[in-house]
């Protein structure tokens, strides 16, 4: 019985070991003398290495890969891609184009359909090299400040390879599929020149403000045909628009006196042009043309007024250019309704007014201890107070959308002058005077600032004492 068992037991071992052998997956051997599938070798597999675009028959600039290509130049009538492949030196005859492929490329611009190949214009040979050859196509014209999407399928270019031994194995590599994307330079957008005019003894460290969008990193910028002397770029963002900051000509190229036409250019044939838009004049003297007029002569210097727009300016007698205190009835002087009222004159080192005074309906301004704030001989002084420009004006409400303004924007700007204090006093309107807070706009950091003030409520008015120069408002903010 007991033998029985064990056999019983033996023949349950040598069954199950029997089902799990079958039930193994077991590999599948060529058979002896099977040749093994050839492949193209990694150093022979032909790829797209590079992609380039530009205007007319010039395809400079490279189209990069993974991120957007900015500020590309392009021309309205036509354009060239040349596509360059890498392969392996003694394949250059035997790649292949793939007509197939080729024909499916398209190339669109953002939000639309059409594809903008010029396939009928399009050569389409490749032209072959040792290690590298090119692909030259032709596409229509492309409009400015746009986005364009460039899909190549995979396959455009082929490689087969044929075994030595069995002319009947082959095996081919594919080039892999490729995409790009960029946006075309645009037209720069000029909405403002701040400083439209100098003396014929302008501070070349003083620079010019250019506002406005859609300037580029090489970005430049002309008086008629005389480059800048440098020009920044300080870049805008959603809410700021961005603005350049243009040192004028000197040296051999520095301006005379005369009218400019200004060129701000982001490159060839993406050029916005102001036309008499800069000058420069003579000492004490009007423009020689019609932008500007002598409004009249008083003892304390010349009122020279803008045609164009609302804009006064006081050219200072030299004997106030070092004294004691200068009082000025700014709406008498400038005119009730001129918003930018600027002062100017020329200090010379060590010149100092200790107290200047202007007064107006606006706002009572007084600037202590105003000196040059460079130690050369002769130095150009420009103080501007008043309200902004209306354009500059608007932005600002828009900045403050959702406050309510309690007075009027007031500006205390200007260049080639330092003072030890500013004091501001501001009327309110429709406030009792709780709940008030100063703001100052900083056009440099283009940012708001709270400045410590208090308020006068027999006069209805906020005191404000400050070192910073800068747009100053009153607002109530909503609960």
């Amino acid at each position: 019985m007991k033998s029985i068992k064990k056999l019983n037991t033996a023949i349950l071992v040598l069954t199950l070991l029997l089902v799990s052998v079958l039930s193994t997956p077991q590999p599948i051997l060529a058979a002896e003398g099977e040749p093994q599938p050839i492949t193209v070798p990694d150093n022979r597999k032909p790829y797209i290495s590079s992609i380039y675009f530009g205007a007319g028959n010039q395809a400079q600039r490279t189209l990069l890969r993974g991120t957007l290509t900015t500020d590309v130049e392009y021309s309205q009538y036509s354009n060239t891609l040349r596509i360059t492949f890498k392969h392996h030196k003694d394949d250059k005859d035997n790649i292949v184009l793939n007509e197939g492929v080729l024909q499916g490329i398209t190339f669109y611009a953002l939000g639309t359909s059409e594809n903008l190949i010029d396939f009928e214009n399009t050569d389409t040979d490749l032209i072959r090299g040792d290690g590298e050859s090119t692909l030259t196509m032709k596409t229509l014209g492309l409009s400015s400040n746009a986005e364009y999407y460039l899909n190549i399928g995979e396959g455009l270019v082929s490689l087969t390879i044929t075994d030595q031994e069995d002319s009947s194995r082959t095996a081919t590599a594919y080039t892999p599929a490729v995409s790009r994307q960029f946006k075309t330079r645009t037209f720069p957008q000029v909405d403002s020149v701040i400083v439209g005019s100098v003396t014929e003894n302008y501070n070349e460290r003083e620079p010019i403000i250019i506002k406005g969008n859609y300037f580029n990193d090489i970005v430049a910028v002309y008086f008629n045909d005389i480059p800048a002397y440098d020009v920044y770029l300080i870049e805008g963002n959603s809410i700021d628009e961005s603005y350049l900051r243009v040192y004028l000509p000197r040296g051999r190229n520095r301006l005379d006196v005369g009218t400019y036409d200004i060129t701000v250019s982001n490159g060839r044939n993406h050029e916005t042009i102001l036309l008499s838009a800069f000058s420069v004049v003579k000492e004490r003297e009007y423009l020689p043309n019609e932008a500007e007029r002598l409004e009249g002569k008083l003892r304390i210097g010349n009122i020279i007024e803008a045609l164009s727009n609302s804009d006064t300016t006081l050219t200072l007698n030299p004997r106030y250019s070092d004294t004691s205190s200068l009082q000025i009835d700014s709406d008498d002087i400038f005119g009730q309704t001129t918003l930018i009222r600027r002062i100017k004159y020329t200090a010379n080192r060590g010149d100092v007014i200790n107290r200047l005074e202007t007064k107006s309906i606006w706002a009572d301004i007084s600037l202590s201890y105003v000196r040059p704030i460079s130690y050369d001989r002769k130095n150009d002084i420009e103080i501007i107070t008043g309200r902004p420009d209306p354009y500059t004006t608007q932005l600002l409400k828009e900045k403050l959308k959702g406050i309510n303004i309690k007075s009027e924007f007031i500006n205390i700007s200007g260049s080639g002058y330092s003072t030890s204090g500013i004091t501001l006093s501001i009327p309110y309107k429709d406030s009792n005077g709780t709940g008030l807070t100063v703001l100052r706009y900083d056009e440099a950091a283009r940012r708001w600032e709270i400045e410590p003030f208090y308020i006068d409520e027999t006069e209805n008015r906020a005191n404000i004492y400050t070192n910073a120069q800068g747009i100053f408002v009153i607002v109530e903010y909503e609960d």
